[in-house]
């Protein structure tokens, strides 16, 4: 493929495939999407190393966004034991 800079960068393409038909075809998410791409052209157009960082720095983002919520179920346990009981005493009044 001769190169394009705007519609086929040569960094973005390695044995005949595009890395924009791999995202799409693996249908990845942005941050995802973001972290193949430079994972993908390591080296080609950056330093390997600013090019993994940048890799690494999505993948952060994303885990940062997506971090599972931790419950304390004694805490949550007691909150609706007192939400219950106020219920009751409502009821009564």
């Amino acid at each position: 493929m001769p190169h394009d800079p705007v519609n086929h960068p040569t960094h973005y393409c390695v044995n005949g495939l595009e890395c924009i038909d791999v995202i799409e075809a693996l249908n990845l998410n942005y941050h995802f999407s973001n972290a193949f791409k430079y994972l993908w052209r390591a080296g080609r157009k950056d330093p390997v190393y600013q090019d993994i960082q940048k890799a690494v720095w999505y993948l952060n983002r994303w885990l940062e966004k997506n971090k599972p919520v931790e419950i304390n179920y004694n805490e949550e346990f007691q909150r609706m034991q007192e939400e219950v009981a106020i219920e009751q005493k409502q009821k009564t009044l």
